[in-house]
């Protein structure tokens, strides 16, 4: 049997604010870049870490949950397919590669950037007032990908 698999599964932070464009026939699509850090041992025994940035390109309705809902540091979970591109550059006319992830499932898993007291204060008086009316949710707004 010859079948082949291309599937990519990760789980990071948005490196910067992404990049929304549309294509010539209207179609949005989203490019950022995800920051995935390991942890290992290096041969001293010393822990270090490590992070590898991915391309991530998202098209259509998923380019739109990627406008209104990530920003740079927004955790995010990837699932989808390696994808390679090839061009000559117009300087040297060497051949060029870009390899990419794109998106075919995405999950906004957080916005990366910490609660204030402000933020805390006012989540602690509206679990009240939901408690109040019977709606507790386990869930803050923020939590929720769409």
């Amino acid at each position: 049997m010859s079948r082949c698999v291309n599937t990519v599964i990760l789980l990071g932070n948005c490196g910067r604010d992404p990049e929304i464009k549309k294509t010539a026939s209207g179609k949005p699509v989203a490019k950022l870049s995800l920051a995935i850090n390991e942890n290992y041992k290096d041969y001293q025994g010393t822990w270090q870490q490590r992070t590898q940035w991915i391309s991530i390109v998202a098209w259509q309705r998923l380019a739109e949950v990627v406008r209104d809902y990530v920003q740079q540091g927004t955790r995010l979970y990837v699932h989808g397919r390696l994808n390679t591109e090839s061009w000559e550059d117009r300087n040297s006319g060497e051949k060029r590669y870009r390899t990419s992830v794109v998106a075919e499932k995405l999950l906004v898993l957080g916005n990366g950037r910490q609660p204030t007291n402000n933020d805390r204060e006012s989540q602690s008086e509206s679990d009240g007032e939901e408690a109040a009316n019977g709606l507790t949710t386990g869930m803050d707004d923020s939590e929720i990908p769409f």
